[in-house]
């Protein structure tokens, strides 16, 4: 099951009110990259410095991507961000772009091969180190899940999930279950916790046993889940927890900027 709670006003100067963002935990923070909101485009970066759970204005130099609505992942002490939107024309990406946590400085695009996934904004990236029996070695991958294109329209649910191996750069796209009860229009942020890709939704939470390549729903105990969708969802390995920032409700200027947590409970 999941255990959900509200976490409330934070101390700090935290990102405006915020949907689109990506976020990714390293170290001692939550780090929150771009969206837009009530201000419009967001370029800038954030930490969210646990656990004293503050809000901090992070510096950058290099060409930072132009998008909103991007797939990030940790990838060592990188950033690592895919796809978007571009801020000022109504184009879509698939590159990969770097942020060096230690250096605070921007890389990219990275030249990539294989199945490359077509350009999409609004997609949900999630780290996953795979069995050996399916990769064949157990390197790093990236997992990114749906998407729109440029005329918003979700992309298809046999082209909804890809992987890319971070050490040969090479996409692939998944073999698995079509998603159908998955409603991609909603953008959901997803996490990988025990090869299990992570779907919460406005309705439903739902499980991608990525092993196995089948749906599972989930039992939910705790305070009522919040009801979001572009908000962004990052794994906290240590304390076997979610934790999501952001999003909206559905309804329009309904944006947010508070987080919570869902906790991974035994018995699923």
């Amino acid at each position: 099951g999941i255990n959900a709670e509200y976490m409330g006003t934070l101390e700090g100067i935290p990102p405006t009110t915020t949907v689109c963002h990506s976020s990714a935990l390293w170290e001692n923070g939550l780090y929150v990259y771009g969206g837009y909101g009530r201000g419009g485009f967001h370029a800038a970066l954030h930490c969210l410095r646990l656990p004293e759970f503050r809000w901090e204005v992070v510096q950058t130099s290099g060409s930072a991507p132009p998008f909103h609505s991007m797939g990030t992942v940790l990838h060592g002490s990188c950033l690592l961000v895919f796809g978007g939107r571009s801020s000022t024309q109504h184009t879509v990406s698939n590159e990969v772009y770097l942020l060096d946590l230690m250096t605070l400085t921007w890389s990219g695009p990275v030249r990539c091969s294989g199945q490359v996934p077509s350009g999409r904004h609004s997609v949900s990236a999630s780290h996953w180190i795979p069995p050996s029996s399916y990769s064949g070695e157990a390197h790093d991958h990236l997992i990114i899940f749906g998407g729109m294109d440029a005329k918003g329209k979700p992309v298809p649910h046999r082209e909804a999930i890809y992987s890319l191996d971070l050490l040969t750069w090479e996409w692939k796209l998944l073999p698995g279950p079509d998603p159908e009860h998955v409603d991609l229009a909603h953008a959901p942020a997803t996490a990988v916790f025990k090869s299990c890709l992570i779907v919460p939704g406005l309705k439903r939470t739902h499980l991608l046993d990525l092993e196995r390549n089948r749906w599972i729903v989930v039992s939910m105990t705790g305070d009522p889940l919040p009801l979001r969708v572009r908000n962004s969802l990052t794994l906290v390995p240590s304390r076997e927890l979610l934790l999501g920032f952001g999003g909206h409700t559905g309804a329009p200027g309904d944006e947010r900027n508070n987080a919570w947590t869902l906790k991974m409970t035994p018995g699923r």
